[in-house]
């Protein structure tokens, strides 16, 4: 089974899900998975690589101003459209991959990545999955988790879960 992870440099939490996933899954001894982690909000377009990096400065340099820029994304939906910016790049990742699986553990890329996916590769070909690794459904518990066209959602624990059923 092809997979492939949607994630981001964003602070450290969205990579170590992800490779920990890809190590998990290929330790498997049932598991035939190919499992590649990309990086679409670095690698399809600047708008969304200017995004990464103006985050992970916040975070370095002026952690309080995390709270505009988090309620900035809120209140605006940057990734929610059925074709994303620099679609071709993603388009080519998806053809050159070919994953049956897409499962995204950034809450940022689980709606137009997730949309535009399913138009390449046909909507019955590749299963959507949020894995989400936010530890309560409290402030800083975003909505763009919550893609109720998800084939899946898995949440770290269960106050995760219930915040995305509301």
């Amino acid at each position: 089974m092809r997979v492939l992870i949607l994630t981001s440099s964003t602070g450290g939490g969205h990579n170590m899900r992800a490779r920990a996933f890809q190590e998990w899954a290929q330790a498997q001894p049932q598991g035939n998975l190919a499992i590649q982690l990309h990086r679409p909000l670095e690698n399809s377009h600047e708008i969304y690589a200017f995004g990464v990096w103006l985050y992970n400065w916040i975070q370095r340099t002026a952690p309080v101003l995390h709270h505009i820029y988090f309620n900035f994304l809120e209140a605006v939906p940057i990734v929610r459209a059925s074709k994303p910016l620099g679609a071709h790049k993603f388009r080519a990742v998806l053809e050159e991959t070919r994953p049956e699986v897409l499962i995204s553990v950034h809450d940022s890329l689980n709606h137009g990545f997730f949309e535009y996916a399913r138009t390449v590769l046909g909507h019955d070909r590749v299963r959507c999955v949020t894995y989400c690794g936010e530890l309560s459904g409290g402030y800083g518990f975003s909505r763009h988790w919550v893609n109720t066209s998800a084939d899946l959602f898995v949440g770290a624990v269960p106050e995760t879960c219930e915040a995305a059923v509301r």
